[in-house]
């Protein structure tokens, strides 16, 4: 969960466009969604969701009550090893909807 959280927060922080004042819409030509994913403590993989949409609302007079949406589809998740991409994209690793 704090890898999902993190995710979330670098992708809705610094890379968004905004549809008007305080609430932004991810801008998916320059937002990119990443994951580290160690292997057996030897080296770190990096993947990518490269299916997602997001928006997210942002109080600055009270930043606790601001509100990010994202849906992220396993279907477009990308790593260097295929593999494993069909691990994660497959009905066993996430719960699909």
């Amino acid at each position: 969960m704090r890898l999902i959280s993190k995710i979330l927060a670098v992708a809705a922080i610094s890379m968004a466009t905004p549809a008007y004042a305080d609430h932004y819409e991810f801008d998916k030509a320059h937002t990119h969604i990443a994951f580290y994913v160690n292997h057996l403590g030897f080296s770190d993989m990096l993947g990518l969701f490269t299916s997602f949409d997001g928006t997210y609302q942002f109080d600055q007079n009270h930043p606790e009550q601001s509100v990010i949406d994202v849906t992220i589809k396993p279907s477009g998740i990308r790593t260097s090893s295929e593999l494993l991409d069909h691990v994660l994209q497959g009905s066993n690793f996430f719960q699909h909807r």
